[in-house]
C-alpha cells in the first residue's frame, strides 16, 4: 500500500525556498533599522554621500564649515519644494510647475515689498498666491480630465511668463533689508542659518504626516 506524499508536511527547505515566502531578517537587527536599510531611497542617499566625499577629496575646501553652511542655505528652497513634491509622487502624480510657481510667488512678494507693503504681509500674500496657483493646477487636472503632467507643463510656461512680465525681465531690487523679516530669516540660530531650521521642522512635520496618515 502506497502512501500519498501530498499528505506529508513539507520540509523546512521547501518552505524556505517557496516563492513569496517571508525570509527572516538578520538576527539581532531591530525591524525598524532593517526597514531603514531596505528603503528604496537608500540608493539616492548613498549616491549623494559618495558625491559629497568625491567632491571633498578633489576639493578639500568643500568641507570647510562656511562652505557647507552656504550649500545648506542655498538648497533650502529646492528641498522645501521637493518635500511637497513627495506627496504627489506618493500618489503617482507630478507637478512640473512648482519651480515656476515658486518664482512667480517670489516675484509677487518682492514687488509688494518694493511698493511699501510690510514684508511679513508680502510673504503671506506670496504663500496664498502659490496655494491658489497650485489649486488651479488641481482643478484643471481633476475636472478638465487633463493628465497632471500635461496640465502642469502648460501652467509652468504661463507662470514663468507672468513672472518675467511682472519683473520686466530684471531682478527686483531696493528691498527693505532692514526689516525684521530679513533680519530673522537671514540670521543664524545655533550656528545654522534660520532657513535651514525651517527646512528641518517642515521636513519632520511632512514626514510624520506622510508616514502616519
Amino acid at each position: 500500500m502506497t502512501t500519498n506524499r501530498t499528505d506529508q508536511p513539507e520540509s523546512a527547505t521547501e518552505s524556505a525556498t517557496r516563492p513569496g515566502s517571508a525570509r527572516p531578517g538578520p538576527v539581532g537587527v531591530p525591524p525598524t533599522l532593517r526597514r531603514l536599510f531596505q528603503a528604496e531611497s537608500n540608493s539616492v542617499l548613498m549616491a549623494t554621500i559618495v558625491l559629497i566625499v568625491l567632491i571633498g577629496v578633489l576639493h578639500p575646501d568643500f568641507f570647510a564649515w562656511s562652505q557647507l553652511r552656504d550649500v545648506l542655505q542655498g538648497s533650502v528652497y529646492v528641498a522645501l519644494l521637493a518635500a511637497g513634491m513627495a506627496f504627489l509622487l506618493s500618489m503617482r502624480e507630478i507637478d512640473l510647475s512648482v519651480g515656476a510657481n515658486f518664482g512667480l510667488s517670489l516675484i509677487a512678494s518682492a514687488l509688494l515689498m518694493k511698493q511699501g507693503v510690510n514684508p511679513w504681509l508680502a510673504v503671506l500674500a506670496g504663500i496664498v498666491l502659490g496655494a491658489i496657483l497650485g489649486l488651479v493646477n488641481a482643478v484643471v487636472a481633476q475636472f478638465v480630465a487633463i493628465p497632471a503632467i500635461v496640465a502642469t507643463l502648460a501652467s509652468m510656461q504661463v507662470y514663468r511668463g507672468l513672472a518675467i512680465a511682472l519683473a520686466n525681465g530684471q531682478q527686483v531690487t531696493n528691498l527693505p533689508l532692514d526689516s525684521s523679516f530679513f533680519t530673522l530669516v537671514g540670521g543664524n540660530l545655533w550656528g545654522l542659518p534660520f532657513s535651514v531650521w525651517i527646512l528641518i521642522v517642515v521636513t519632520i512635520g511632512l514626514t510624520v504626516v506622510l508616514r502616519l496618515t
